[in-house]
């Protein structure tokens, strides 16, 4: 052998193993810091807005809203699987933290604020979840006030009514009448339906025990956010299909504000941002979204993102047929083994509770106010959601926030957002 010539140097399996934990603890490192970093810049870019005003310094808060934030959900679900990869935190654990950190960040500041609407708050404990109610004063003593049930947004997996506390003490004040906001449980602590069960378990407690609450059982509007207006939509369907319409009474309204309404289609029109006019809630996000709402970890997101999760379904033909605006058709043939692994989370996607676009009567849902915003992701199965309620001969009102972004509700001093407001009280008292 020509002595120059050197023999490739082979690693022990035990180097082996040693290079690939000082990698990942490498790479752990960098990510907490990532993570610190970003936590620090939250702390301070909140702290430095001044929230007590009356539009609450919207140009700062809105940028940090609509730019900031799914960046930094997308950038803490990727540290907490880091953290679970390396068996230093439970995967759970490290994103509730997160999560909750986020969230006491950007609502510090709101407690804070002289509230000025005449409106009494609660946090009652029902059927254990606790649920915080709205009166307005000249309802306290009223024994049979209309009710509203408010679902708050978060994606299903972050926020509680104390991020919507300001928007829900107004909505009180102008509709007069009570709002149930129930804390829901979340994900990845829970999966589908879990979230929307919760909410439809307070609402039916509150019904069956109504002279408790002080409400009227025959007046109830059913009402929501994002995530929550998914459960608005859900807890609407539930109503009749659990025959409450017929013991109790119909719903006297629905109002879904930028509805969650279907999950396997992220090429409508309104996926497409053909402006950068602050489109937050990204086809990458939704399938964070989704994933950990139907398995409680981010294993799905592939699947999500190209679209061939409906294949894994043995429902997948039959929901192409009839809906074949809704599902992108796919040739790919998926390996027994995935099938075997997904298939039941696929089947849960694909159920009209799940995609509620997907149920076959939307007759029995009362009369109802859609609220949109023009630069939203989820705008087209919003407008989709609006059709499907017309051509059932329901009665739908119908209001788009001009130049507005997912999440314009909560910021009450602004135009659109006023006469959303305006909107939905009139919508009330109209229906009450």
């Amino acid at each position: 052998m020509d002595p120059k010539e050197t023999k490739p140097t082979l690693k022990s399996p035990k180097n082996q193993h040693n290079t690939t934990l000082t990698n990942i603890y490498k790479l752990t490192f960098i990510s907490t810091l990532i993570a610190f970093i970003s936590l620090v810049t939250l702390h301070f870019w909140i702290a430095s807005c001044d929230l007590t005003n009356e539009h609450r310094d919207m140009t700062c808060s809105l940028k940090f809203f609509l730019y900031a934030v799914p960046h930094i959900i997308t950038s803490m679900v990727s540290i907490a699987n880091t953290l679970s990869y390396t068996g230093i935190v439970e995967f759970n654990t490290s994103l509730r933290y997160m999560l909750n950190q986020l969230e006491s960040n950007t609502t510090v500041k709101y407690t804070d604020i002289q509230l000025e609407y005449p409106v009494r708050v609660q946090d009652l404990l029902i059927d254990g979840i606790v649920t915080y109610v709205y009166t307005p004063n000249t309802l306290i003593d009223t024994p049979n006030s209309p009710v509203v049930f408010y679902f708050h947004g978060g994606g299903g997996i972050m926020q509680s009514p104390k991020l919507s506390d300001y928007s829900l003490r107004q909505l009180a004040d102008d509709m007069k009448v009570k709002i149930f906001v129930p804390n829901y449980r979340k994900s990845p602590e829970v999966c589908f339906p879990q979230p929307q069960e919760d909410c439809l378990t307070v609402v039916k407690q509150v019904v069956y025990r109504s002279n408790e609450f002080g409400v009227d059982s025959k007046r109830v509007f059913i009402m929501g956010d994002s995530f929550g207006g998914h459960a608005a939509v859900y807890v609407a369907f539930k109503w009749h299909e659990l025959g409450l319409d017929t013991r109790h009474a119909p719903l006297r309204g629905l109002i879904p504000v930028y509805p969650r309404l279907q999950w396997i289609n992220l090429q409508l029109d309104s996926y497409i941002p053909i402006t950068n006019n602050g489109r937050m809630s990204s086809p990458q996000l939704i399938a964070i979204y989704l994933s950990l709402a139907l398995i409680g970890n981010t294993e799905l997101i592939p699947y999500i993102l190209n679209h061939s999760i409906a294949k894994l379904s043995a429902n997948y033909q039959e929901r192409l047929n009839e809906f074949p605006h809704l599902i992108v058709e796919s040739k790919w043939q998926p390996p027994t083994e995935l099938i075997e692994k997904y298939s039941s989370y696929a089947d849960t996607l694909l159920s009209p509770y799940a995609t509620l676009l997907f149920q076959s009567n939307f007759s029995v849902l009362p009369p109802t106010l859609l609220i949109t915003a023009e630069y939203d992701t989820l705008l087209s199965e919003g407008l989709l959601f609006k059709e499907r309620l017309e051509v059932s001969g329901v009665s739908v009102e119908y209001y788009e926030g001009e130049k507005m972004f997912h999440g314009y509700f909560y910021y009450s001093g602004l135009s659109p957002c006023i006469d959303a407001y305006k909107r939905v009280a009139r919508f009330v008292d109209k229906y009450v």
